[in-house]
């Protein structure tokens, strides 16, 4: 530990981070609270003394305090500075095409043209299932209340594949009950009625083998023909949940045909409405994989699950999805296959990486270190592109040594990015590290802003 400046702490702490760099040194710079030197005197008001009074208590004080130790020290001193604007780069919000069709669906809701109400829904089929659930509802109220009895038994029906992820059994039995209303009020198509009377059936025939397929005894025979009518009705959620019990029952039974059936349950319905069914499925997958000492294939399934949650968050917060099991299964992989293996097949699997959001977290008074180092080695792949880049700019053979210092503020943001040499701290280098660290986030505190510095050495790299 050595004084670097007045009052600034540098504490060498040295973090394996992986294959990306070896072993770099972490730099934490601790700004300790400045002290205040008081002087108390006994004054004259400055309006009651003469010029020979000022003279002197200045040749008294003079007399008392001796050489001022700090004259030569404030002679020399910049002046303070104005508080430094941020100079990372936010990237512009992402569009949600989700919120936006959420929102032209909601606007409609109380329209009195029932056509163009269903065009609506049609047009904005990236709403939500709730947002499609409730535009279909207020779609068949509105038929109903124009005597469109056929066109709302069309819309009822559609209301039945809205049902899902959450309250499924309820709104599958609320539709189920207005399909028999509205068949009751046209007697002549009894259509409807013999549907609703014959899905109901199907539904307990589920319900009955999701109870049985975590033992071992035999699925019951119906729940082939209940796959049959969900197919021919388009129902992907509910073929999705009949693959899982049976993808379970074979688990069960140590089937060799268990990791197809999961693998078949995983992938059986992608719409977003299906989001808890197919959670169930990727969580039943890593467990078994788990279980055969597979830890590439258990990451990929957590990974999954976390892309699977992330769809529901606005875009600007799904990097921050990242899962407690996925943390697990990282570390697993990494202990099998060396440091770093996790992060490199994330990045080959999804295309980029996820972090935590450490900015949840408050501290009340300084932010420990360990705190400041758990959340680099979190963000430290985000700067991997931009020192791979510098690599291709530099001439060959030639390598050099970048020092990056940045400050980390006590609502857990990074800021005032700079870099050594000073003649690339305007560079795209430096512009590519600020626009990275903008996504970085620490726990929060309440003593005083950190700073922190790393050096990375980049050897120039033939384009």
């Amino acid at each position: 530990m050595r004084l670097v400046g007045p009052r600034q702490i540098r504490l060498d702490l040295r973090r394996t981070m992986g294959k990306a760099f070896q072993q770099p040194a972490w730099w934490v710079g601790i700004l300790a609270s400045a002290g205040a030197l008081l002087a108390c005197t006994h004054a004259v008001p400055p309006s009651e003394r003469r010029p020979s009074d000022n003279a002197a208590l200045e040749a008294q004080a003079r007399r008392d305090l001796g050489p001022d130790p700090f004259r030569e020290l404030d002679a020399g001193a910049a002046p303070i500075a104005a508080a430094a604007k941020p100079n990372v780069i936010e990237p512009a919000p992402e569009p949600d095409p989700r919120a936006e069709a959420d929102a032209a669906i909601q606007a409609a809701l109380h329209s009195t043209d029932c056509a163009a109400h269903l065009a609506t829904v049609a047009a904005n089929s990236r709403a939500s299932p709730r947002a499609l659930r409730d535009g279909l509802a207020a779609a068949e109220r509105c038929q109903e209340r124009a005597r469109d009895l056929r066109g709302a038994r069309r819309t009822a029906r559609k209301l039945l594949l809205t049902c899902g992820p959450d309250g499924l059994a309820g709104c599958r039995a609320r539709t189920l009950a207005l399909w028999r209303r509205l068949a009751a009020r046209s007697p002549k198509d009894a259509a409807l009625a013999t549907l609703a009377k014959e899905t109901a059936s199907k539904d307990s025939c589920l319900n009955a083998a999701e109870a049985v397929a975590r033992g071992e005894k035999p699925l019951d025979g119906c729940l082939a023909p209940a796959e049959a009518l969900y197919r021919s009705e388009g129902d992907a959620l509910m073929r999705a949940r009949a693959k899982l019990a049976r993808a379970r029952h074979a688990v069960r039974l140590n089937d060799p045909r268990a990791e197809r059936l999961l693998a078949d349950a995983a992938d059986a319905c992608q719409e977003p409405r299906c989001e808890a069914v197919q959670n169930q499925a990727l969580a039943a997958y890593a467990t078994w994989a788990a279980a055969q000492h597979r830890p590439e294939t258990v990451l990929q399934l957590r990974l999954r699950q976390d892309a699977l949650a992330a769809q529901a968050l606005p875009p600007g917060r799904r990097r921050y999805a990242r899962s407690a099991q996925v943390d697990a299964a990282c570390a697993a992989l990494d202990e099998a296959e060396g440091s770093g293996s996790c992060r490199a097949l994330e990045r080959r699997v999804t295309g980029t990486w996820t972090f935590h959001d450490w900015s949840t977290r408050d501290f009340p008074g300084e932010l420990p270190k360990e705190s400041i180092l758990r959340a680099n080695d979190d963000y430290a792949p985000t700067l991997q592109d931009c020192f791979r880049d510098q690599a291709t700019r530099l001439p060959v053979p030639s390598s050099v040594r970048y020092h990056v210092r940045w400050m980390v503020t006590l609502d857990g943001r990074a800021d005032q990015v700079h870099i050594d040499p000073p003649g690339d701290d305007a560079g795209p280098l430096a512009g590519c590290l600020r626009t990275r660290f903008a996504a970085w986030r620490y726990p929060r505190s309440h003593g005083e802003n950190q700073h922190v510095e790393q050096s990375f050495t980049v050897t120039a790299k033939a384009r």
